[in-house]
C-alpha cells in the first residue's frame, strides 16, 4: 500500500498460494489485484468513517479450464466497494458492500460470461492489548446466472458466505503478523482457508 495524499492510497496485492481438493493440489501465484481507495468521509461522534474503493483483479492465476487445479478465478474482474467503520474502544465495528463484474472470455471457441456479485461484510475487531488484537467477521456474496455462448446456465447463480476468525500482533513497530482462517457457511468455496499476511512499513 502506498499513500497519496488526500486521504487516499494505492495497493497491490500478490497472493502465493497452496491448494488442496479432492481433485488433487496445487501451488503457485494466484490472482493479482489493484485498487485505489479514498476516505470520503471521517469519523464523527456518532457517525463511522467511510471509504470508497475502486480495483481491478487480473487473472494471473492458474485458470483450471486445463484440468489443473485452479489457483486463480480465470477472469479479469473490475469492482467497486465501500466500507464504513466505526470505534468504541476498545472494539471497532465494520461494515462493507461490494460489487464485482467479471469479463466475459472466450476459451476452445465458447464465450464464457460469469454472474456478477454483491458482496456483503460485517465484523468487529477487538483491541485485547496494545500489541493484539482479535477480528471476528462474516463474508457474504450472491453471484446471479452465468452465461454461455449468451445463453443462461440453469443453477449457476449462487450465495456463498464465510467466517473468518483471526488475530493480529504487533512484532516490531514496523510490522505486523496477521493470521486468518475462514471457514464455509454455505455456498461452492473451500470449507476452510488459512491466510498469513506481514504488513511491513516503510
Amino acid at each position: 500500500r502506498v499513500g497519496l495524499g488526500w486521504t487516499s492510497q494505492f495497493q497491490v496485492r500478490v497472493p502465493y498460494l497452496h491448494v488442496k481438493t479432492t481433485a488433487g493440489s496445487a501451488e503457485g501465484e494466484g490472482n493479482i489485484d489493484f485498487s485505489l481507495a479514498k476516505q470520503l468521509v471521517s469519523e464523527g461522534a456518532a457517525s463511522p468513517s467511510l471509504v470508497a474503493a475502486l480495483g481491478w483483479v487480473r487473472k494471473t492465476g492458474r485458470d483450471g479450464f486445463d484440468g489443473e487445479v485452479a489457483t486463480g478465478s480465470g477472469f479479469d474482474t473490475p469492482y467497486i466497494g465501500f466500507t464504513a467503520v466505526k470505534r468504541y474502544d476498545p472494539l471497532a465495528f465494520y461494515g462493507g458492500l461490494s460489487y464485482a463484474s467479471p469479463v466475459s472470455r472466450e476459451i476452445s471457441g465458447t464465450k464464457l460470461t460469469p454472474g456478477d456479485t454483491v458482496g456483503l461484510r460485517l465484523g468487529s475487531v477487538l483491541a485485547a492489548s496494545p500489541d493484539m488484537s482479535v477480528n471476528v467477521g462474516l463474508n457474504l456474496g450472491v453471484a446471479r446466472t452465468a452465461r454461455v455462448d449468451g445463453e443462461r446456465v440453469p443453477d449457476s447463480d449462487e450465495t456463498f458466505g464465510t467466517l473468518q476468525i483471526g488475530f493480529g500482533s504487533v512484532l516490531t513497530r514496523r510490522v505486523i503478523l496477521n493470521v486468518f482462517g475462514d471457514f464455509r457457511v454455505t455456498g461452492n468455496v473451500p470449507d476452510f482457508r488459512l491466510g498469513v499476511t506481514l504488513p511491513v512499513r516503510f
